[in-house]
C-alpha cells in the first residue's frame, strides 16, 4: 500500500472508529440540537435515536438525509446518506425501519434497523404515554480495495477478507405526560463488533442515554441529555452530556434550532408546508471541538421528510341514555320488588372493549352502597346494549339510584373509569325513587260519650305524586313530562270539593337570576327578575290545571309570606362532579304544591260501623263493639 493510500485508510479508519465509539447514528433534526433527541423523539429519526418514541406518532412518516463529512477533504469525498420510516398500528404497536450508508473512495459502511415500539399506558385526553422499544441492528463494513494504492493483498489485516457483517440490540424507554418527556435509550446490549477479524477488543461499548425535554407554550422545546459508555473489555467509562432545543413558529412551519456537547457545536433550521402530507426540509451545520478540529471537519446534513395523511382521532364514548332509565312496576311498597331498565349506547368510532355497569343507592343521610354491577362486552360505535336488574328495598323513604358505565363498585366518587372517552359526563345517571308502605285503616278511637259509625271507606291511590313541577334555566315553560302528572292533580281537584290547592314558585339564583325581558330587550340581573319569574312559574301551573278542567278558584298562587330562593337540594358551592351541581340547580327551578281543605273549621271523622265493608283484627272488632255498647 502506497504512502497517500495509507494516508487515506487512516483517516477514513480513525473517523469509522470514532462513529461507532461515540457518536450514533442520528438524522439532520436531531444533529441540529446537538444530539438532544432521546426523549424528543417525535418523528421518524426516533428509529435511530429512541425506538419508543414512535408510539407518539400518527402519521406514517418517510424520511431520506444526505450528510456531507470533511469538507473540503482532498483525495476524497465522505459522505453518509440515511433513510428512516415508521408506522404504527391500534392494537399491535409500532414498527419501524431505518438504514444508513457511509461511502468514501476506499471504505463503505452500512447499518441496517428493524424496530418495534409499544405502548404500556396511555393518560386520559391523549395528554402522554409511557412506551418501551427495540430495535434489532445489522452492522457491515467494506474496504474497497480495488481503490487502494499499491495495496498489498498479503497485508495479515485483510487476511480474513474485506468485509465483515455483526449484529447488536438496543432497547428504549419513553415517557411523556403534558409538557415534559422523558427519555432513556440502552444502545449495543448486544455489542456489535465491525472489524474485519472480529478482535474481542473491538466490541462496541454498551451506551446508556438519557434526557429530559420540556414543552414551553408549545413554541419552544429545550432539552438535556446525559450518555455513560460502558468499555467492559478495557474497563473504561466515560460520560458525555449534551444540551440543546428547538424553537418552532408561524404554526410549526419554521422550526430553529441548536445545540451543544463536549465534542461540537450545531445549528439548524426546519420547513414544513403544514398541509396534509405535510412535506418538510431539514438543514444541521455541526462544528467539531475536539483535536481532530485541525482537519477543519465541518459537516452539513440535508433531510427531505414525507408525511402521509394523519390517521383520525378515534374516541369510545358510552352514553348513559336518559330517557331509557325505566321502573317496573312504577311505584315501589316496602318489601316488594322493583326491575329497572336502563340502555347504553357507544356513541364514539372506536370499540369501547369490555366496561362494567354499576348502580348505586343513596339514602336520606347521605350513605352510599353499591347494590348492582355487571361487566359488559365491548360496544363496536353505535351499538347499544340494554341492562335489567331487580332491587329489593331495605327500608322505606326516598332514594337516589346512582347510574354509571365504566366505572366499577369502588369508583362513586371517580370521575374517571377504565376507558379513555372521548366525554367523561355523560355516561352517568340519577334517578329519584319513593318506597312507602300501602295505607292502612286506622282502628277509630272513642270517647266515653260514644261515637256513631254509619259508614267506613277505605281509600288508597294507586299512583302517590310527587307535588313538584321543574322547569329549564331562566324560563316558565313548564316541560312535556310533567302532563301526566298535572292531568291527575286536575282530576283529584275537580272531585274534591272542599280541597284549594296552593302553589309556590321558586327560582335558582345560579341559573335563573339574569332574566332578559322580551318587551324591554334588556337582561335583567337582580333577585327581583328571579320572584318575578317564580311568580310566573306558578302562574304558568295553575293556568295549565285549569285549562285541563280545575276549577280556578280552588287555585291560588302565593306571591308573599314565603322565601323564593329556598334551596330544595344541596348547597351552594363546588361540587366533586360537575353534573351534580346541573342537577342540583333544576331542582331547585320548581313550583311546589300544598292542598288545604276548605269549608270545615275543625273536621272531625265520623263513621257508620259496617262490619263487613272494613277488615278489621278480631281484637279491633272486640274493642270496637264493646266501646259502641257502652255508649
Amino acid at each position: 500500500m502506497g504512502k497517500s493510500g495509507s494516508v487515506a485508510l487512516a483517516l477514513i479508519l480513525l473517523w469509522a472508529e470514532a462513529l461507532f465509539s461515540f457518536s450514533p447514528v442520528e438524522g439532520t433534526r436531531p444533529a441540529g440540537m446537538g444530539g438532544v433527541f432521546v426523549a424528543t423523539s417525535d418523528d421518524a429519526n426516533a428509529v435511530f435515536t429512541n425506538p419508543a418514541g414512535l408510539e407518539g406518532l400518527n402519521r406514517d412518516i418517510f424520511t431520506l438525509s444526505y450528510f456531507n463529512y470533511c469538507a473540503g477533504l482532498k483525495n476524497d469525498n465522505l459522505q453518509e446518506f440515511l433513510f428512516s420510516f415508521y408506522h404504527r398500528t391500534e392494537k399491535f404497536g409500532s414498527f419501524g425501519f431505518g438504514a444508513t450508508q457511509f461511502l468514501s473512495n476506499v471504505y463503505r459502511e452500512n447499518l441496517f434497523s428493524f424496530v418495534y415500539g409499544k405502548r404500556l399506558i396511555s393518560f386520559r385526553r391523549r395528554r402522554g404515554f409511557i412506551a418501551l422499544g427495540a430495535s434489532a441492528n445489522l452492522f457491515r463494513t467494506d474496504y474497497v480495495t480495488e481503490n487502494f494504492f499499491e495495496f498489498d493483498f498479503g497485508d495479515p489485516l485483510f487476511r480474513n477478507g474485506s468485509s465483515s457483517l455483526s449484529f447488536g440490540a438496543d432497547a428504549g424507554l419513553i415517557f411523556k405526560y403534558r409538557w415534559i418527556s422523558l427519555g432513556g435509550v440502552v444502545k449495543n446490549i448486544v455489542p456489535p463488533n465491525p472489524t474485519l477479524g472480529n478482535v474481542p477488543s473491538a466490541n462496541l461499548p454498551m451506551n446508556i442515554r438519557g434526557g429530559i425535554t420540556f414543552n414551553l407554550f408549545d413554541l419552544f422545546f429545550p432539552g438535556f441529555e446525559g450518555e455513560y459508555s460502558i468499555d467492559s473489555y478495557r474497563d473504561t467509562t466515560e460520560f458525555n452530556w449534551y444540551a440543546g432545543g428547538e424553537l418552532w413558529l408561524f404554526r410549526k412551519r419554521l422550526g430553529l434550532r441548536g445545540g451543544y456537547n463536549e465534542n461540537r457545536f450545531s445549528a439548524g433550521l426546519s420547513l414544513r408546508t403544514g398541509t396534509r402530507y405535510n412535506i418538510g426540509f431539514d438543514y444541521a451545520y455541526e462544528k467539531p471541538l475536539t483535536d481532530v478540529d485541525i482537519l477543519k471537519i465541518d459537516t452539513h446534513r440535508f433531510a427531505l421528510s414525507f408525511g402521509l395523511p394523519r390517521r383520525p382521532v378515534k374516541y369510545v364514548d358510552l352514553l348513559l341514555e336518559k330517557e331509557s332509565l325505566k321502573l317496573n312496576p312504577s311505584v315501589i311498597e316496602f318489601s316488594d320488588s322493583a326491575q329497572f331498565i336502563a340502555r347504553v349506547k357507544n356513541e364514539g368510532d372506536k370499540p369501547s372493549g369490555g366496561f362494567h355497569f354499576t348502580v348505586w343507592v343513596e339514602d336520606s343521610t347521605g350513605a352510599v352502597e353499591p347494590v348492582f354491577t355487571e361487566k359488559l362486552h365491548s360496544l363496536s360505535p353505535g351499538e347499544e346494549t340494554n341492562i335489567s336488574w331487580v332491587w329489593k328495598p331495605k327500608e322505606k323513604g326516598f332514594f337516589k339510584l346512582h347510574y354509571a358505565a365504566d366505572a366499577s363498585p369502588s369508583q362513586f366518587k371517580s370521575e374517571y373509569g377504565g376507558i379513555d372517552e372521548l366525554d367523561e359526563g355523560n355516561n352517568r345517571g340519577v334517578q329519584t325513587v319513593a318506597v312507602f308502605s300501602p295505607p292502612r285503616p286506622k282502628q277509630p278511637v272513642f270517647t266515653k260519650s260514644g261515637l256513631t259509625v254509619s259508614q267506613a271507606i277505605y281509600l288508597a291511590e294507586d299512583t302517590p305524586l310527587i307535588p313538584i313541577i321543574f322547569f329549564g334555566e331562566r324560563t316558565d315553560t313548564v316541560p312535556e313530562r310533567f302532563n301526566p302528572t298535572l292531568d291527575e292533580i286536575a282530576k283529584r281537584i275537580k272531585d274534591n270539593e272542599n280541597v284549594l290547592l296552593k302553589l309556590y314558585g321558586f327560582f335558582d339564583i345560579g341559573t335563573d337570576a339574569t332574566i332578559f325581558d322580551s318587551i324591554s330587550g334588556r337582561v335583567d340581573t337582580t333577585l327581583l327578575a328571579g320572584e318575578s319569574l317564580a311568580v310566573a312559574r306558578a302562574k304558568m301551573v295553575k293556568a295549565l290545571l285549569v285549562e285541563k278542567g280545575a276549577p280556578a278558584s280552588k287555585i291560588q298562587v302565593v306571591t308573599e309570606g314565603y322565601e323564593k330562593t329556598t334551596r330544595r337540594a344541596g348547597q351552594s358551592g363546588e361540587y366533586f362532579f360537575s353534573q351534580d351541581s346541573v342537577w342540583v340547580a333544576e331542582e331547585n327551578r320548581r313550583v311546589e304544591m300544598k292542598t288545604e281543605i276548605i269549608g270545615v273549621d275543625n273536621p272531625i271523622l265520623v263513621l257508620d260501623y259496617d262490619a263487613g265493608l272494613v277488615k278489621l283484627s278480631d281484637e279491633m272488632k272486640r274493642s270496637f263493639v264493646d266501646k259502641v255498647s257502652s255508649a
